[in-house]
């Protein structure tokens, strides 16, 4: 008798094994096998959807939903981007070699979470939701949505279209900002912002630095050699260091000097 026990734990256990790679919170954890070369991810859907994205040697995917909703995860690479949708609650593992783009388009909120990645070049856009990206080594990176959290990115062009963007530990040659509510610390030699928010920049180091606000925003900056500062309105720009200035106003900004 206790054989026959032994022997059908051993037949469920392997049926279990067989279904998933294992289980998480809310179901089962799928791996959809090999995947064709891909070199841009798109993930939209109705629900909630969390991407975490790794890189390797070998593309590969897996995700976790929930037991009697892994029917309505779709996924599948056409033209060389992947395609990531879902009508239910979902995390996508995805392995990259080498990825271009990341889009999170909704209209469900989504969150990419990521570290450790190696690139030429790319470009995330969040649609509705926030990104959590730490240690990234990019020679130009793209970011444009909204939601940003960016901790430790080493490039040489880094473009920001975004509100709400932190960035700490930033190692850049050239910073390109439109925006509002960014927020930046590390090291650039060159940014050239374009605000209609706010703009904190105190402890990002720089060379030179053009700073236009349009409208009630205010930024403020540390500049060592050259600032071009333009204000359209009531904005003002406050910056730190003695560097050369040429301004332009419009409205009733002010351009002021503070210790730092």
């Amino acid at each position: 008798m206790k054989n026959y026990i032994v022997i059908s734990i051993l037949i469920l256990v392997v049926i279990f094994v067989s279904g998933c790679i294992g289980t998480g919170s809310y179901g089962y954890i799928n791996e959809t096998g090999n995947l064709s070369e891909f070199d841009h991810i798109v993930v939209s859907g109705t629900a909630p959807n969390h991407l975490i994205v790794t890189q390797g040697d070998k593309e590969s995917l897996a995700f976790e939903a929930g037991r009697n909703e892994i029917s309505n995860v779709k996924t599948g690479v056409i033209n060389n981007q992947l395609y990531l949708n879902s009508t239910t609650p979902v995390t996508y593992y995805v392995t990259v070699k080498d990825i271009n783009s990341i889009e999170l388009m909704g209209p469900g909120p989504g969150n990419m979470q990521s570290s450790n990645l190696k690139l030429n070049n790319l470009a995330i856009k969040i649609n509705n939701g926030a990104c959590n990206i730490t240690n990234i080594n990019v020679s130009n990176l793209t970011l444009s949505g909204e939601g940003f959290y960016v901790t430790n990115v080493t490039t040489n062009d880094l473009t920001i279209n975004a509100s709400s963007c932190n960035i700490t530990d930033l190692t850049a040659n050239n910073l390109f900002i439109s925006g509002r509510g960014i927020y930046i610390s590390g090291k650039a030699t060159n940014q050239k912002a374009s605000i209609h928010g706010a703009y904190n920049a105190t402890n990002l180091i720089s060379k030179t630095a053009t700073i236009s606000v349009d409208g009630s925003g205010d930024a403020t900056i540390r500049v060592s050699d050259l600032l071009n500062a333009i204000i359209n309105g009531p904005g003002d720009i406050y910056y730190i260091g003695n560097p050369k200035i040429t301004q332009q106003i419009n409205g009733p900004g002010i351009i002021m000097q503070i210790p730092g």
